[in-house]
């Protein structure tokens, strides 16, 4: 059987009493845990989910998936686009 303080170390650097390994390890916990507090960001929504795609839209409460038209089916519902009719060009600055 090994004698765990025969354990080979690296010369020169000197043991950790036990007396301080417990409050080494939460300090380190707790400098992560600040540093992760701090590289949140808040909860931010974009431009389409806070006014939605069109004013129809927004009209109906975001219950487009069955009737979008035209360039809302992106939006809404991306399937729709194959039974599109027409083509559409759109240009908007938000």
């Amino acid at each position: 059987m090994i004698d765990p303080s025969s354990r080979s170390r690296i010369p020169g650097i000197p043991r950790i009493p036990a007396a301080f390994r417990l409050p080494l390890t939460s300090c380190l916990f707790g400098v992560v845990l600040f540093l992760l507090a701090g590289l949140s960001s808040p909860a931010s929504a974009s431009y389409f989910n806070t006014f939605g795609a069109n004013a129809r839209g927004m009209a109906l409460g975001n219950a487009m998936a069955a009737i979008s038209e035209g360039w809302s089916s992106v939006y809404y519902n991306p399937a729709a686009l194959a039974l599109s009719r027409d083509v559409e060009f759109s240009l908007g600055l938000f």
